[in-house]
């Protein structure tokens, strides 16, 4: 006796239907999305202090390991930076990356000299995976987040995926108003903050 056919099968001469997900194109993540547009941005001397989070008392002070600041280092400085610091953060600056990150150094010369207090500067800004009200609660739930940094870690790499920079920097100046807690924390390995390398390109 043959096997009685499932009353789940399609019937014959009709293709099973496609879930309403599986019709959405697959948008690549930001980095491999074609033709990003180029967008201005101006930092200004109290922005580029302020995403610090005090690590630039620690520069040069002997009582902190030099090479444990070298992670708070990468996520604070960037061309933009560099440009609106004083002339004595910058010779702070340039004593540390001589020694532990070379390859500041000839964005440091540039910068020499220059006493502007705000720069302006271009940065690819990518198409946005998420539509806007996806976006925005993913921003509600950051703004919830509990006082846990470690969550906040995991769920920022998250975030750097799917927003663009402007959603990155919107988030980072929300958070240092209303979440100090996680914008630019300090702890034994420098800053855990949201200013990240793709949200201030080293050329500018």
């Amino acid at each position: 006796m043959g096997k009685a056919k499932s009353q789940s099968s399609p019937p014959r001469g009709k293709k099973r239907g496609r879930s309403k997900v599986k019709d959405e194109p697959e948008r690549p993540p930001p980095a491999l999305r074609s033709n990003p547009k180029g967008r201005t941005f101006i930092i200004t001397r109290q922005d580029a202090m302020r995403r610090a989070g005090g690590l630039e008392n620690r520069l040069g002070d002997d009582a902190y390991n030099q090479m444990e600041l070298a992670t708070g280092m990468r996520r604070w400085l960037s061309k933009p930076v560099i440009m609106v610091l004083t002339e004595g953060m910058k010779k702070k600056v340039f004593d540390w990356c001589q020694q532990y990150d070379p390859s500041w150094l000839g964005v440091l010369f540039e910068a020499k000299g220059n006493t502007q207090l705000t720069y302006e500067y271009t940065a690819e800004e990518e198409h946005p995976i998420l539509p806007e009200h996806l976006f925005q609660a993913l921003r509600a739930l950051v703004m919830e987040l509990p006082s846990d940094r470690d969550a906040y870690k995991r769920l920022w790499p998250f975030i750097q995926l799917v927003t663009t920079h402007s959603q990155r920097i919107f988030l980072m100046e929300e958070l240092e108003e209303n979440r100090p807690e996680f914008a630019y924390k300090l702890d034994g390995q420098g800053i855990v903050g949201t200013f990240d390398g793709s949200s201030s390109v080293r050329g500018g």
